[in-house]
């Protein structure tokens, strides 16, 4: 999810870069010029629980978690799913939402040349090879 000032959008995993970046739309040194960082890992997602409804257990509630395995229990993400599952999809849910949490703490820190002013904040962007 992205907000801007025009309001919400959404990029699902997997959607396709709206613009194709050349070496001449990058101010600098290929090799230098893009630089990558990650977030400080206090502020990472540490645990994930996806409550459900566990068809395997008469439909009684159940819970699966993900869990950073350093972690304290902060940080956490707590979804209610009204869904009828069994415990292994539940789990492989909650440890992909986990790890996809843990992918998108890196930061990609690059400067455009000025004629590339129609890139906006939250627009995929493909790089150039180096």
């Amino acid at each position: 999810m992205i907000e801007t000032a025009q309001g919400l959008s959404f990029a699902s995993f997997g959607t396709e870069a709206k613009f194709a970046l050349g070496a001449d739309d990058i101010v600098g040194d290929l090799s230098q010029a893009i630089s990558q960082s990650k977030d400080d890992p206090e502020l990472r997602l540490k645990d994930v629980r996806v409550h459900f409804i566990d068809a395997a257990n008469d439909y009684q509630l159940g819970l699966a978690t993900a869990r950073d395995r350093a972690a304290q229990t902060v940080r956490i993400l707590d979804i209610n799913a009204p869904i009828v599952t069994d415990q292994s999809f539940a789990r492989f849910t909650a440890t992909r939402l986990l790890d996809r949490a843990h992918e998108s703490d890196w930061v990609l820190s690059l400067e455009l040349a000025g004629k590339r002013l129609d890139i906006g904040v939250g627009d995929l962007l493909a790089l150039p090879h180096m």
